[in-house]
């Protein structure tokens, strides 16, 4: 096999170096801006990767002037293909998991990359995870396995029996406006897309009972969910029905403000939606909740809106983002809701 042009060779260990640094900054026990990092780490990896596919397959991922051949220049370089233009190239019409997984990041980094955001780990590991698997993947597909980062990750020491870490104190700088925006981009996924491995790795870790020698021998032992597998889907179903989940009762868990629900709202429909116009009217038409001066403030249609009798105000669900989102993506929807 005739030995990869240098351009191939460069991109690929750029793409490989990142990666694996990326790893490891996460996996730092002492990093305070461990999701921001990875994150950045991550892009650029995956940017260079596709770079490498681009060369490999002898295109060149360089921005063009219009109805030129010649190509862009930035402070007398190449303008490279950054990884929201590489998506677009690989990918094409082509809409999976996958794709909406780094779509998230490639939004994402420019929200967190110059904040420190402790806030953001426990909530998007999911995500980070299957960005470094899918990542894995493409690059053993197309440069082979010998390239692939397998072989030199493991799994990180964890106080595996420990509840989730959950930052405490006073929010970070913006994190009302990530928080908003990941709860957004989630909603605008369909549900197979959400439930996907390929954009969210989500697993449960139970601890493995060695009851004899052989059973000890290895700690961690995967299962692999495949429904064509009736050998594979035995065992998957015997340590699933070991998993008994308690749920413990907290009052408006998943509850947002009505400034939440505007931030989620105008961020997945690109339009203007604010909580003393739009949201207020939106309410009202729809008929979620009573006026401010009702009789019985709490006759809500509860599966948008609680009224909570401590604070004497409303809560709103995600089926409401979800409703204000499908019936306002449209232009139409949203001119009907708000006529000029």
């Amino acid at each position: 096999m005739a030995r990869p042009r240098k351009n191939v060779r460069d991109s690929l260990q750029k793409a490989r170096e990142s990666a694996l640094q990326s790893v490891g900054v996460y996996n730092h026990p002492s990093s305070p801006f461990r999701t921001g990092a990875y994150v950045v780490l991550m892009v650029i990896a995956w940017t260079s990767l596709f770079h490498a596919i681009f060369f490999k397959r002898q295109t060149k991922p360089f921005y063009r002037l219009k109805n030129s051949n010649r190509f862009v220049r930035q402070d007398g370089d190449i303008k490279w293909w950054d990884l929201s233009e590489c998506i677009a190239q690989y990918y094409g019409g082509a809409d999976g998991p996958e794709r909406k997984n780094l779509e998230f990041f490639a939004r994402l980094r420019n929200k967190i990359e110059h904040r420190l955001m402790p806030e953001l780990d426990p909530m998007i590991f999911g995500e980070c995870q299957a960005l470094l698997l899918n990542f894995d993947r493409l690059l053993a597909a197309e440069f082979g396995s010998k390239n692939a980062l397998s072989e030199s990750l493991y799994f990180s020491l964890q106080f595996a029996a420990a509840q989730p870490m959950i930052p405490r104190g006073t929010p970070s700088a913006g994190w009302p406006d990530v928080s908003a925006f990941v709860q957004a981009f989630r909603s605008s996924l369909s549900a197979a897309v959400h439930q996907s491995n390929t954009y969210s790795w989500q697993v449960y870790l139970l601890p493995r009972i060695g009851n004899h020698r052989s059973s000890a021998d290895i700690a961690v032992e995967w299962i692999k969910y495949d429904p064509d597998n009736a050998q594979e889907m035995e065992r998957y179903e015997q340590v699933a029905a070991l998993i008994k989940t308690k749920h413990v009762a907290v009052y408006n868990l998943n509850g947002f403000k009505p400034s939440q629900v505007c931030t989620m709202v105008e961020t997945a429909i690109g339009k203007k939606f604010s909580p003393s116009y739009h949201h207020a009217i939106a309410w009202r038409r729809l008929k979620v909740r009573p006026e401010s001066n009702a009789t019985d403030p709490s006759v809500c249609q509860e599966q948008y809106c609680v009224y909570d009798r401590v604070h004497r105000d409303y809560v709103y669900t995600q089926d409401w983002v979800d409703l204000l989102i499908g019936r306002l993506s449209q232009t139409a929807g949203y001119e009907e809701m708000f006529p000029r």
